[in-house]
């Protein structure tokens, strides 16, 4: 099967191609942080080889996140690695032998072209349970990789492998860890979490504020990142709630 990669890596800031060996390569979208520490780091070639696609996969999955996603590339094989708690849309469309892979809410003109066949069947649910998370989309044949997730091929057969309930399960918290020690690991995961969705342009940020916990401790710790800025608040309410 041949995978078309433009429409993905074409929105992306930054594409880095890693030649793990004679018969793998790695393609990394944009940054990369530590998934454990939440610092930026680099994807290590030496670990990967010896792997096979599905073994770099996970290996890539566990040990990496942020905005951002992988392709391993074998002879007669690939995966798509979307990082946990990724906010970068990634969805694809079988094309015949073709599996197209794009980034972002615009779609590909040859799908535009192929003129609106919707999936009744999943939108009669979405309008149902608007909390249903699927690999489905509104549009027939359209699928999207869920964050945490791994679209594996070996070649004959496409199938996304949602990981994200196990990478849940490995942040279980060490209960014999001082909690003046767990408060500040916190902290700096929050600080390193701002500092990567900031980017490079922390200019170009502003927060969406509701009032509440989380919103607030944002742009506190956007602040706090960058006190020479001032950073714009853009306050919010629900209509459903008074």
């Amino acid at each position: 099967m041949k995978l078309n990669l433009a429409p993905l890596t074409s929105r992306a800031r930054t594409v880095t191609t890693i030649a793990v060996s004679s018969r793998m390569e790695v393609v990394v979208l944009d940054d990369v942080v530590d998934a454990r520490t939440g610092a930026p780091t680099e994807v290590s070639a030496d670990r990967l080889r010896g792997c096979s696609t599905w073994e770099a996969a996970l290996y890539l999955h566990e040990n990496y996140a942020g905005d951002t996603a992988f392709i391993v590339r074998t002879p007669g094989a690939f995966a798509v690695v979307r990082a946990a708690f990724s906010e970068v849309p990634i969805y694809y469309w079988q094309r015949g032998d073709t599996l197209e892979i794009w980034s972002g809410l615009e779609a590909p003109a040859l799908l535009v072209e192929r003129g609106p066949q919707f999936d009744l069947e999943y939108l009669a649910g979405k309008l149902l349970n608007w909390s249903w998370m699927t690999p489905a989309t509104g549009l027939h044949g359209v699928a999207e990789l869920l964050s945490g997730a791994v679209l594996f091929s070996d070649g004959k057969v496409v199938r996304q492998h949602d990981l994200l309930a196990s990478a849940v399960r490995r942040l279980e918290a060490d209960v014999r860890t001082p909690y003046a020690v767990q408060v500040e690991a916190f902290r700096q995961l929050i600080s390193s979490s701002i500092r990567h969705k900031a980017g490079p342009r922390p200019d170009q940020v502003s927060v969406l504020c509701s009032g509440g916990v989380d919103s607030s401790v944002v742009a506190v710790a956007a602040a706090a990142l960058h006190p020479d800025r001032k950073l714009p608040l853009i306050h919010c309410y629900s209509v459903d709630h008074v």
